[in-house]
């Protein structure tokens, strides 16, 4: 399979971006950047790389995934940022370019009493902060 469009991923050095990395490495316009090139709770920095690189797809692997200390005040601001503002900029950036958004996210949304698999149509109801 040959892509011709723009790809950018975040997230590269976690466990779902480090595999899709792997598979997409041989596209020729395919950037992949871990949190230290671009950090989610620096958002100006995210919108410099889109700037930067145009994509057309973009796919975002990256997360703030420690769910217990989520629950502390100085790590909520840091879940929130990483899991919700910054992926609001990309979803904001992709539409304004009219480019694709990929994003991952976690089913930690949901409480867990439904007894078949959940919809993304269905209600959230977290049992904590992340």
């Amino acid at each position: 399979m040959m892509l011709n469009q723009r790809i950018v991923l975040f997230g590269r050095n976690g466990q779902l971006g480090a595999e899709l990395s792997h598979f997409l490495i041989h596209i020729p316009d395919f950037w992949s950047f871990s949190s230290k090139e671009a950090d989610f709770l620096r958002p100006e920095i995210v919108t410099e790389v889109l700037d930067q690189f145009q994509p057309e797809i973009i796919i975002n692997t990256a997360a703030y995934n420690g769910v217990d200390r989520a629950e502390d005040l100085g790590e909520k601001e840091k879940a929130l940022r990483i899991n919700a503002e910054t992926p609001g900029l990309l979803a904001q950036w992709a539409q304004k370019k009219k480019a694709l958004l990929i994003h991952f996210s976690t089913d930690y949304v949901f409480d867990g009493n439904k007894r078949v698999p959940y919809l993304e149509t269905d209600s959230a109801n977290p049992l904590s902060f992340y």
